[in-house]
């Protein structure tokens, strides 16, 4: 386990963002998703993220990279967080059709928040960006703690064959679920400081 890669993180995040945000409102994100509505969805996240920019979603016409069924487009030119370019841009949150439409709640939401965490990142000119572990901690640190734990959860102990084989390319340098369990009981304590 990477302990002291994870107080890293989390020490890097309490420093830039000050404390860890409250856990997400996980009804009206279900309420979203049990209606398809992954646009709502990703309004609610970005209001939880307090991301002030503009967000649509593509669904690209031709199948890409199997590896990466969520991405935004345009990241490379992220402006700065806060700026009047950040809240005036206008971002593309591009999901597979074929990843998504079978996914559970939690897995969806655990698609979906990385992303958004990334690009929050990106706008704040983090040097923890490329660091895929780095991402996931931000994420739990924004909010995602719950989900963390319940994707986990999910992908150890209900999964298809076809999802374990989609999970298995995306976990590679991922929290696992023993790191995300530490973060979160970090995050706790950081939070009644």
């Amino acid at each position: 386990m990477r302990d002291l890669l994870v107080q890293y993180y989390l020490d890097k995040l309490a420093s830039s963002l000050g404390k860890p945000q409250e856990p997400v409102a996980e009804k009206e994100l279900l309420a979203q998703y049990k209606e398809k509505n992954y646009a709502g969805m990703v309004s609610i996240m970005k209001s939880e993220l307090q991301l002030s920019t503009g967000m649509r979603i593509g669904w690209p016409k031709v199948e890409t990279d199997p590896a990466v069924p969520v991405w935004i487009g345009d990241s490379e030119a992220v402006p700065p967080y806060g700026s009047d370019a950040f809240k005036t841009s206008k971002f593309t949150l591009f999901i597979q059709r074929w990843f998504i439409e079978d996914l559970p709640f939690e897995m969806t939401v655990m698609a979906i928040a990385p992303v958004l965490t990334h690009l929050l990142l990106l706008s704040k000119r983090s040097d923890l960006v490329e660091d895929i572990m780095a991402i996931d901690v931000a994420c739990m640190f924004l909010g995602f703690s719950e989900f963390f734990l319940k994707k986990e959860s999910y992908v150890h102990t209900r999964r298809s064959d076809e999802m374990l084989e989609v999970m298995m390319r995306l976990q590679p340098g991922c929290i696992s679920y023993q790191e995300a369990v530490y973060a979160d009981s970090l995050i706790k304590k950081l939070r009644e400081e």
